[in-house]
C-alpha cells in the first residue's frame, strides 16, 4: 500500500491531518514523503468533489434542455385555429423565455469555470502550509538535539568542576612540596659543605703533626 492509499484510508475512518501526519511520522516515513501524500489526497479529494458538483450541475441544464425541446416541440405543433394576437402573444413569450434560458446557461458555464481557478489557489495555500509545517517541525527536532547537547555540556560543567578544583589543590601542594624539598637538598649539600672543610682542615693539622714528631725524632 502507497502512502497516498494509506492516507486516504485514514481520512476515511475521520482521522484529522495531523494526526495522520504523527502517525506516518512514527511509522518512520520522511516528512516530506508525507507532505507531498497530503497535498495529494487534498487535491484527489478536491477534484472528486468537483466532479460530483459538475455532474450535478449538468442534470438540471438536461432537464432544462429538455424541457425547452418539448416547448419548441409544441410551438411546432400549435394549431393554426387560435387568432393572431395570440400567436404573437405566444412568440412574444417564447422568444422571452429562449433569451432567459441563453442568459442563464453562461452564467452556470463561468461557475464552472471559475471554480478550478478558486480551487488551484487554495491548492498551493495548502501546500505551502504543509511546507512551512515540516520547516518547523525539522527545526524543533534539530533545537531538542542541540538543547540535549546543552544539557549535558552543563551536566558535564557541574560533574567536572569539583574535580578539576581538585586536581589544582592537588597540584600547589605538590608545588610546595617540591619547593620544601629542593629547600632541604641545598641546606643538606651546604652543610656538607661545611663538614668537608672541618675535616680537610682536621686532616692538614694531623699531617702537621706527624711532621713535627718526625722532625723531633731526627
Amino acid at each position: 500500500m502507497t502512502i497516498l492509499e494509506r492516507i486516504l484510508e485514514l481520512k476515511k475512518t475521520g482521522i484529522p491531518d495531523s494526526e495522520i501526519t504523527k502517525k506516518l511520522k512514527n511509522e518512520g516515513i520522511h516528512p516530506m514523503d508525507i507532505s507531498d501524500a497530503m497535498n495529494q489526497s487534498k487535491i484527489k479529494e478536491a477534484v472528486s468533489g468537483e466532479t460530483g458538483y459538475s455532474t450535478q450541475g449538468m442534470v438540471p441544464s438536461i432537464m432544462g434542455g429538455e424541457s425547452y425541446e418539448n416547448e419548441s416541440s409544441q410551438e411546432g405543433t400549435y394549431s393554426p385555429s387560435s387568432s393572431p394576437k395570440e400567436s404573437e402573444d405566444y412568440q412574444d413569450y417564447s422568444s422571452q423565455e429562449s433569451e432567459s434560458y441563453q442568459n442563464s446557461y453562461p452564467e452556470e458555464e463561468y461557475e464552472d469555470n471559475y471554480a478550478p481557478n478558486e480551487f488551484s489557489g487554495g491548492g498551493i495555500a495548502m501546500s505551502s502550509e504543509t511546507m512551512i509545517e515540516v520547516a518547523e517541525q525539522v527545526f524543533s527536532e534539530k533545537i531538542k538535539k542541540i538543547e540535549t547537547d546543552l544539557k549535558l555540556v552543563k551536566e558535564f560543567k557541574t560533574l567536572a568542576l569539583p574535580a578539576i578544583k581538585d586536581f589544582d589543590e592537588r597540584l600547589k601542594r605538590m608545588e610546595r612540596q617540591f619547593d620544601k624539598m629542593q629547600i632541604a637538598i641545598l641546606e643538606r649539600v651546604g652543610q656538607f659543605g661545611k663538614n668537608l672543610d672541618s675535616v680537610k682542615k682536621e686532616i692538614e693539622m694531623v699531617e702537621d703533626s706527624f711532621e713535627k714528631l718526625n722532625k723531633s725524632k731526627k
